[in-house]
């Protein structure tokens, strides 16, 4: 985050989350006795160290904490008022300008979402708190909100019947010896590290984890003596440290993905590619591994609200595939979601969260591909677990994985006898930075002779490619290009599909009978020309008039369709930072969702609509806008 600038149970029924019956199950049973307050009042939740807290076996608190599944770790700061993910050089915390934040709904999405707890941030390395500390004045109290806002949401996870956990940052740049803005360089402040992390442990209740923000180093108290005093204040409190020395019961994955604890380069990427970081491969105390995801993935991770991320977050079925491969390894998965700058959740998150519950509480069963189970091999693999069966398995908790160091690739699937192929699905695990493929291409044999099917540059998390149908028995992705991190290549699924079948979402601008318009082409310019907007290929580009900073690219999709996503790729132009999608209503244009830079692979979701005529509307560019790609994904 948070490491880096660039960086569940089911679902209970509400009536067994009831606020007698939450009240009674998570104090009385983690042994609190929490203290008498006025209907309204935001006083703590208790006062003394240990409050009578009985320390549990570390076996049934490994169980207890595991079986809350997943999260939403909620990251609320000076960040998502300066729009960037790392703020430094705060004077005045006016910054954070928020006039009103509503917990209540924080805790009721987490709720439908099938989430069994909250981890909120209480403090990033700027220093800014969001409790009343008697520690400083950057704290929400001392701005227009006026709220400790970590007694609001400590409420509104009561009500819900919702577990709270914290983020703390274990130093910070107003410390002495602290570098303004920069990583790994410690601040010094031992008491006030001390003091802060009492306040937190004996003013709000029982507390499931600590997350410790290791980024600017562990402020002069280290990560043993650190997880020490948190089990004298709670000693049912697990503890983990995002990276830095060895401590604590969590195994901390930023950015992680789900797999086995002891194979900390899948789950704890940071472990081994950070040279600030003191990982003991001898360390025995961890209970459980953490991995930590945000919703905004694309282009890059977002932990805080940034309004150039528009209307967009990642897909409901890919959250629920992480959440399964979660629950498979027994993993914590942690899901960061920020409130905007009126202190709400933005509807798209809301939507998307609450379709993951449903998923959650009522499962789908994935239909099969045409290379789902078929024969399969690969350039290389890295474990017997991870082979290249595991690619076709139709199980996105799994995964092929190339040996360590390959930055190419290629799984080829033998579908048994000629088949008409005409889409392909690829899900690429989640990475840190985002994402490690750079170029692929979709190939079926003819004969002894490999014939391109389709091609593009980023995969992403899942992405579909419909091209023109072929006739094959022999397939392949070929990755001819990667940067993976922790030099390790990473495919979860690759599923081939006939033309136009009815479970994928496939881009339907890319059908028999679509119609491109532009708003204009560069005169001279074949290679810049408008059917390149729309041909699947990542490769050829369309260009405005030259001398023009704006212009759209319109698709007519010929009769109506319910579209519920947008693809849009710029080539290596970056130039685009300000764009709209559009659907015409009625004769009439209705934004669908929106922000300002573009880049590589910008996927949008928004809400199902129904019409013929789509655009995308290049507001605002530095030079000619440039387009490689404007698709149109249908709703499944």
């Amino acid at each position: 985050m948070l490491g880096s600038e660039m960086a569940i149970p089911h679902l209970r029924q509400l009536a067994n989350r009831s606020l007698a019956l939450s009240c009674v199950a998570l104090l009385t049973g983690l042994g609190f006795a929490q203290n008498a307050n006025p209907p309204g009042s935001m006083q703590p939740s208790f006062s003394e160290p240990h409050a009578g807290q009985r320390q549990k076996p570390a076996d049934v608190r490994d169980r207890e904490v595991r079986d809350l599944k997943w999260g939403m770790y909620l990251c609320w700061s000076f960040c998502c008022f300066s729009g960037k993910q790392w703020t430094p050089n705060v004077q005045d915390i006016s910054l954070f300008s928020a006039t009103r934040c509503d917990t209540d709904q924080w805790a009721r999405t987490a709720l439908e979402a099938g989430m069994g707890y909250i981890c909120f941030l209480t403090k990033h390395h700027d220093g800014f708190c969001l409790w009343d500390t008697d520690t400083s004045e950057r704290k929400v109290t001392r701005t227009k909100l006026g709220l400790d806002v970590l007694a609001r949401l400590r409420k509104s996870c009561d009500k819900y019947g919702i577990r709270l956990a914290l983020y703390y940052s274990e130093s910070e740049w107003r410390w002495p010896g602290a570098r303004e803005g920069q990583g790994y360089y410690n601040g010094i402040n031992p008491a006030d590290k001390r003091a802060q992390i009492k306040e937190l442990l004996t003013r709000y209740g029982p507390i499931e984890f600590m997350w410790f923000d290791n980024a600017v180093n562990d402020g002069g108290l280290d990560h043993k003596a650190t997880a020490e005093w948190v089990k004298a204040l709670q000693p049912n409190c697990l503890v983990g440290f995002s990276s830095g020395q060895a401590a604590g019961e969590m195994q901390i994955g930023e950015d992680g993905r789900p797999g086995p604890m002891d194979h900390h380069a899948v789950v704890c990427p940071y472990m081994d590619n950070n040279p600030f970081d003191r990982w003991d491969p001898n360390y025995k105390g961890y209970l459980l591994a953490e991995i930590l995801q945000p919703i905004i993935a694309e282009p890059s991770p977002m932990w805080f609200y940034d309004p150039s991320a528009g209307d967009t977050c990642r897909s409901a079925e890919d959250l629920y595939a992480t959440y399964l491969g979660a629950v498979k390894h027994g993993n914590l998965f942690d899901l960061g979601v920020s409130p905007d700058r009126q202190g709400g959740l933005q509807d798209i998150e809301v939507r998307t969260l609450q379709q993951v519950g449903k998923l959650i509480r009522n499962p789908r069963p994935r239909p099969f591909s045409l290379s789902t189970l078929k024969p399969v091999k690969a350039s290389s693999v890295w474990r017997p677990e991870y082979d290249a069966d595991k690619a076709v398995d139709n199980d996105d908790t799994s995964s092929w994985t190339a040996a360590p160091g390959a930055t190419n690739g290629w799984l080829e699937v033998d579908l048994g006898r000629e088949e008409n192929v005409g889409a392909a699905e690829i899900r690429e695990r989640f990475s840190f930075p985002c994402y490690p493929i750079k170029r692929f291409t979709i190939e079926y044999r003819s004969g002894a002779d490999w014939n391109v099917a389709a091609k593009g540059t980023t995969i992403g998390i899942e992405k579909t490619i419909a091209f023109p149908p072929v006739r094959a028995r022999y397939m392949r992705l070929n990755i001819c290009n990667a940067d993976p991190i922790n030099n390790l290549l990473v495919i979860e699924e690759f599923r081939l599909w006939p033309p136009g079948h009815p479970e994928i979402r496939l881009p339907v601008s890319g059908r028999p009978g679509v119609t491109i318009a532009v708003s204009g082409e560069w005169a001279g310019r074949p290679e810049m020309v408008k059917e390149h907007v729309n041909d699947g290929d990542f490769d050829t580009i369309w260009g405005g008039p030259e001398n023009s900073r704006s212009g759209w690219v319109q698709i007519d999709l010929g009769e109506e369709h319910e579209i519920s996503g947008a693809l849009l790729d710029e080539g290596n132009f970056f130039r685009i930072f300000k764009f709209e999608v559009q659907a015409r209503v009625n004769g009439a244009w209705k934004r669908l969702a929106g922000g300002s830079t573009i880049g590589r692979n910008k996927r949008l979701t928004f809400k199902p609509i129904r019409a013929r005529v789509f655009r995308a509307v290049l507001k605002e560019s530095t030079d000619v806008p440039v387009l490689s790609e404007f698709q149109l994904i249908e709703r499944k």
